[in-house]
C-alpha cells in the first residue's frame, strides 16, 4: 500500500535518526485522500502510534500547527475579528468602508478576506484589520452591528495587537526558513 509504504519510510527515518514519536505534535501532507484517511491511510496509522498528533492537510500552511492551540481569549479576538472583516467585506459595505478610508486619508483603503484555508495570509489580515482598526471603529459608530462595541475595550485592542505581531512574526520565520526545510 502506498502509506504504509510512508509510513515504513518515515518510522525508518525517525529510528535512524534516533526521533521518538511520542515527541512528534503535529503532522503536515498534500491532502490527498490516500495520505489523509483517517483508518486506511498515512494519517491513521500514525494516531495509532501517537494519539495526541495535530493534523494540519496541506504542507503549504505549516504554522497552522502553531496557531491552533490559541488560549480561548485570543481565538476569541480572532474569530471576532474575522467576522467584523466578513461583514465590512460583503455587499456594498465594502464600498462604503473604502470611501470612508479614502475620506480619512487612510494608506489602506480596503481590508484583507480571511479564510481558514489560507493560513499564510492569516498575519496579513490581522496586520491590515489592525492599522485600519481607528476607520473601522469610525465606520461602526452609528452602525447596530453586535461586535462594534469591542473597538472601546482597550483589552480587545491589546489582544488584536498581540494576535497581529504573532501572526507576522510567524509568517516572517516561516519565510526564513522555508529553503532550510528537510521533506520526507
Amino acid at each position: 500500500m502506498y502509506c504504509e509504504g510512508i509510513f515504513n519510510a518515515i518510522q525508518g527515518y525517525f529510528c535512524e535518526n534516533e526521533i521518538y514519536w511520542a515527541k512528534c505534535c503535529g503532522v503536515c501532507t498534500d491532502g490527498r485522500k490516500s495520505v489523509s484517511g483517517c483508518y486506511k491511510g498515512l494519517r491513521g496509522r500514525i494516531k495509532i502510534v501517537v494519539s495526541h498528533v495535530a493534523w494540519s492537510p496541506c504542507c503549504i500552511h505549516r504554522q497552522c500547527l502553531a496557531a491552533k492551540p490559541l488560549p480561548d481569549s485570543l481565538k476569541e479576538v480572532l474569530n471576532q475579528s474575522v467576522k467584523v472583516v466578513n461583514f465590512i467585506k460583503a455587499n456594498s459595505t465594502t464600498r462604503l468602508f473604502k470611501s470612508l478610508c479614502g475620506d480619512m486619508g487612510s494608506l489602506h483603503t480596503t481590508l484583507l478576506l480571511h479564510t481558514e484555508v489560507r493560513w499564510l495570509s492569516r498575519g496579513n489580515v490581522l496586520t491590515r484589520f489592525f492599522k485600519l482598526r481607528l476607520e473601522v471603529h469610525m465606520f461602526f459608530e452609528d452602525h447596530p452591528f453586535t461586535l462594534s462595541s469591542k473597538f472601546y475595550e482597550s483589552e480587545w485592542l491589546q489582544q488584536l495587537a498581540y494576535l497581529s505581531d504573532i501572526f507576522s512574526e510567524i509568517k516572517k520565520k516561516f519565510r526564513i526558513a522555508e529553503p532550510f526545510h528537510n521533506h520526507f
